[in-house]
Order: structure tokens, then sequence, then C-alpha cells
């Protein structure tokens, strides 16, 4: 960045928090609330106290944007790097509530003993220890309001510590008041710096402890947006992502942003609070990237950005309709991701095809994408209402088989949804399938990514999937399915137990945990088997059929050898022993990919 791009100035703490109680400069509450520690904020108040260096702030006059009558609008500034210091300062100094953690308001108060001489012990973290104290201060918020009050709270102060002289209580209060009278240095980026250069800087400065990406600097400028209502609409989807993952938040609403509970983004999010949110918790990330695919036929998120400045693609100039149409177009994408029928039915699509609890969701991509699909294929007539859960159902396990969204994806999937607009959903997936599905995908590829260690693998959670889709029941059981071991955090046990192929020199943690040797099982038949190697303990399930002794287990040798295959186990597995794991290994990773097979194909 050259010199002509940004300047480098100070201002007092004074001036700074007026400007932006004035709204001359506005705080974007990025990906998350205020998250300082109260220890963190009494460190920054004794720093400025001794007049210590608190860092830079640094802020971006937005784009000039052209109006319907040709003129230009200055771009409003906004800070996007120094928003916890400034909050905190809000918070400490004049009082203003602040969003905490739990989406609470409260204000951090800090407590100031005029007694202390040494800094370190001079300011604390308000605790109930401080109100009930007669040297403490219980809020130094006090001092930076109007003066009237300042004789009374003297005088009572003394009277209460008669040690204390006024002249010396004074001299401190006013020493405790320069704080205002620091300086903070301010780095300010001008309207010339280009969007993805503040993305980028922006980005950088705020990484420190959390990786932030293109989707943080837009929820930054949503919240500085009050004109297209953009602030309302990253409240959105703060507020539906926090009640995913606590239902009752939403309630809770009604206390911590009452204004909100207004509007029609709540009115569209109020049935979380009586759902199960078990397969897909969705972040911030997704339902930013979801509504904005899905509406914009984009998935290139850094577009989004240069959309919601109004940039005008064909005219390469900022316009307001422009930005006003893009916030619009967003704001439907959203109040369609966060719809209960949508969200539900996507849900249900997914868990009857086996994915039935968020530990098998290994792809985050994977599934965000999916629901992409179903919402395009709810706003077009082109697929049957009646087919669109198969087709979803397929899309996701096909992008799974070919580990189509890992990594850096986004690339990949604004291919597709070009394609798709390009020669229609039907045609588009036709190619699609026959471009994955192959006889190498499943005697080769499969074969190679099924033989890891990763329980996490996408192919081993559809090979998961392919048992719970199917209903079939855990090893040796007459009624307990596989579906139910994984949504109750069942055991998986290893077929090959672990302290026996360690026994015997196999001691490689990446060679036993092979995913090809576990299998699911419940808890007391596993701690049965113990160390025992498979040829005694499946040969001891067969004797126990065979004597009627079959309480909890399944009660025919037919239904056993029903089991085994259900469970890839091979045939010969009443023979093996540690000599043969590999063998085992090879065999099961071709019964999975078989059956994995047969899964996709029932779809």
């Amino acid at each position: 960045m050259n010199s002509e791009k940004y300047s480098i100035s100070q201002d007092t703490i004074k001036n700074i928090l007026g400007y932006i109680d004035s709204n001359q400069i506005a705080i974007p509450e990025l990906q998350r609330p205020f998250v300082w520690e109260p220890k963190q904020i009494t460190k920054l108040i004794k720093s400025l106290y001794l007049g210590l260096p608190t860092g830079f702030m640094a802020i971006w006059i937005n784009n000039d944007v052209k109006l319907k009558d040709g003129t230009m609008s200055t771009g409003k500034k906004i800070i996007i790097d120094g928003q916890q210091r400034i909050s905190a300062l809000r918070t400490a100094l004049l009082g203003k509530e602040i969003i905490n953690k739990e989406y609470k308001k409260v204000v951090q108060k800090v407590a100031y003993n005029p007694f202390e001489e040494d800094v370190e012990k001079m300011f604390e973290t308000q605790k109930p220890t401080h109100i009930n104290s007669s040297k403490w201060i219980e809020d130094i918020s006090i001092f930076f309001k109007d003066d009237n009050w300042m004789i009374d709270f003297m005088d009572e102060y003394i009277q209460n510590n008669p040690q204390m002289t006024k002249k010396e209580l004074s001299a401190k209060i006013v020493r405790l008041k320069d704080i205002l009278t620091r300086n903070i240095g301010i780095i300010s980026l001008n309207s010339t710096v280009k969007l993805e250069e503040a993305t980028n800087i922006f980005i950088l400065m705020n990484n420190e402890g959390t990786s932030l990406g293109q989707e943080d600097f837009i929820m930054a400028k949503m919240a500085s947006d009050t004109e297209y209502d953009g602030d309302t609409a990253r409240k959105a989807i703060e507020y539906f992502c926090m009640a995913c993952r606590k239902p009752s938040f939403i309630d809770e609403l009604k206390k911590v942003d009452p204004d909100f509970v207004q509007t029609e983004y709540y009115k569209k999010m109020e049935w979380v609070k009586n759902y199960r949110f078990d397969v897909y918790i969705p972040t911030y990330n997704d339902v930013i990237r979801a509504s904005y695919t899905h509406k914009f036929r984009r998935a290139i998120l850094k577009n989004l950005v240069e959309l919601l400045a109004g940039r005008n693609f064909e005219t390469k100039e900022y316009e307001q309709e422009k930005a006003k149409e893009s916030y619009n177009l967003l704001k439907e994408g959203i109040l369609s991701f966060i719809n209960e029928y949508n969200f539900t039915q996507f849900i249900t699509a997914i868990k009857s095809c086996g994915f039935v609890s968020s530990k098998m969701i290994g792809s985050k991509s994977a599934i965000t994408n999916a629901y992409v699909i179903y919402l395009m294929l709810q706003d077009i007539n082109e697929v049957p209402k009646i087919h669109i859960k198969q087709y979803v159902q397929k899309w996701y396990v096909i992008s799974l088989l070919s580990g189509r969204y890992s990594g850096t994806s986004e690339g990949t999937f604004d291919k597709d949804i070009r394609g798709i607009e390009e020669k229609g959903f039907e045609n588009y997936f036709k190619e699609f399938e026959q471009a994955v599905i192959s006889d190498n995908l499943w005697n080769v590829q499969l074969i190679q990514r099924l033989n890891t260690n990763n329980v996490n693998s996408p192919i081993y959670n559809l090979y998961l999937a392919s048992q719970v889709s199917s209903s079939k029941y855990s090893l040796f059981s007459n009624n307990i399915l596989i579906r139910d071991l994984i949504e109750n955090k069942g055991d998986r046990h290893h077929i090959f137990p672990k302290e026996y192929l360690r026994g015997n020199g196999i001691t490689e943690q990446t060679v036993y945990n092979k995913v090809a040797n576990f299998t699911y099982i419940d808890k007391t038949t596993n701690i049965d088997i113990g160390k025992k190697p498979p040829k005694k303990y499946f040969n001891e399930i067969k004797e126990r059929i065979e004597n009627n002794d079959t309480k909890g287990i399944v009660k025919t040798l037919e239904k056993l050898r029903e089991n085994l295959q259900d469970n890839c186990i091979p045939e010969n597995i009443y023979e093996m022993d540690y000599r043969d794991y590999r063998e085992f290994i090879e065999k099961r990773i071709k019964m999975m990919s078989n059956k994995i097979k047969e899964y996709y194909e029932s779809l």
C-alpha cells in the first residue's frame, strides 16, 4: 500500500468515543460479540492510567457511492481493527452496555482504590467486596459523567475514610480522569483503498488467536450499514446461529434485543426454540455463503463484499441502487435459509439417507452446498417437488464420494452453480454423476480412501450412513440398531482388540486404529470381549447360539451370518488371529466399498 492510501495520526480517547456516539465512526461487531475477559479491560485501564502505549486503531473510509441524482455520497468510517479496545473503553469509562459471549447486555465495571499507590492493585474488575468496601470506589465510570454530583460524592467518601483528605482525593480523581486525554494512534485508510485490500487488512489485523476470512469482513460491513438494514441482517445471522447451538436463546432475545424481536427475521426463526439441532449446526459462515450463493447464483464470496458496497460490475462504479438491491437480495437469501420448512425438510432428507448425527458431518462445505442446491431447486420448477429430496441426497453423497468440496472449494462450487444455470439442473447433474460414478471409484478410489485411521473421514461416515439408512443392527445384536448407538454415543469396538494387537507386536496406532478395524457394538458385549482374539470370541458367540444362550445376541446361526454380512465381517473371521490382521483389513475394506456402492444405488 502506498502513502496516498492511508494516513497516521493521533486523537484523544475523549474525541474518539465522541465520534462513535455521534455515529461518525461505526463499530462493526465482527463475527462475534465482545470477547475480551474482564481482566483485559482492567489491564487496558491500568496502561492508560500510566500513560503507556495502547496500540493503534485502524479506520477505513468506506467506498463513495453514486446516488440516484448522480452525486457522490462519502462512505462511512468503519473500525477494522481496535473494536475490542474501543468497546472496553465505552463500557468501563462511559458505563455503556456491551453484548457478552452469551449475547446478554452487560456493563463491565472497573473498581478503583484511591489508597493504593501500586497501579497493579489500584484497579480491579468489580466484585461484591468492592461494593461493600468504604475504600473501594465500585465503578470508575462515575468520574466520566456530569461533574455536578462530585462535591457530594467526595464529601461522603472522606466522611467514610477520614484518613484521606479532600485535596488528596481531588488530585487522584483528576489524574484518573486524565485517561480521556490520552492519545490513541489512528491509521486511516481512505476510500481509494480497494475493497479487496481493506478485506485483507481487516483479516490480518484481527487474526490474532482467531482464523478470520472474507465472511468476517462481510459481517463487519453489514454491522456498519443502517441505511439498507444490513445491521439487522447481521444480527439475524448471529442470533440464528446462536439459537441453533442453544435453542432457548430465542426466548432470551426478548430481553436481549426487544427491537429485533419485532422484525421479520425473528418471526422466521422463532421455530428454532422447539427444534433439536442434532445434524447440521450452521455457523455464520455457512449462513452467509448459502444465502449469497442461493440468491446471487455465485459462490466466490469476495464478490459479495463488492456487491454490498454497491459495485456495478458492468459500469465498474459504486452505486446506491446496486447496494440497496444487493442487501435486499441477501435478505431474501437469509430468510430462505432460516425458514422452518426449508431447513427442517432439508435435514429430513439428510437424516433419511443415514446421516443422523453432527459427528457424521465431516465436510461442512458439502452439507452447506447441498442446502444451497435444495434452496435453488425449491425456487425453480425444473424438478418435481417430490424428487427434490432424492436429488439433494444424491448430490450430497456424490460430493462426499468425490471429495469435491474438500479444502478451498468455493471455486468448484461456483463452477457447479454456473453450470446449473447454463444447462439446467437435471442435465448438469447427469454430467456430474457420470464424471464421478465409475468402476474405478468403487474398486480403486474408495479402497484407497477407506484405508485410513481417520474416523472423521467422509468415506467412513458414508459407510456408517449406509448401515444406518438400511436399519442394520450392531455386531452380534438382534435389537440394537447402529443408528441408536451413533445417536447415543455408543462404543466403537476394535474388531481385533487394540491390546491384543499391541501384545502381539502390532504397536503402531495408525495400523491398529484403521477404520476397517472398527464396528459399533453394545457396551456389555464389548466388555465381555476384552482382549480376546477374533477367532476366540466369534466362536464363543457361535457356541452360545448353538447352546440357546442367546440373551442380548442374535438368536440363530443364520441371523449371525446375516449380521456379519451387514457389518462387513469376512466369513473366515472364525479362524483369524493377529497374523491375519492385514488380510482382514484388505477384505473388510472391499466389503465396505461394496456396501457404499449398494447404498448409493439405493438412493
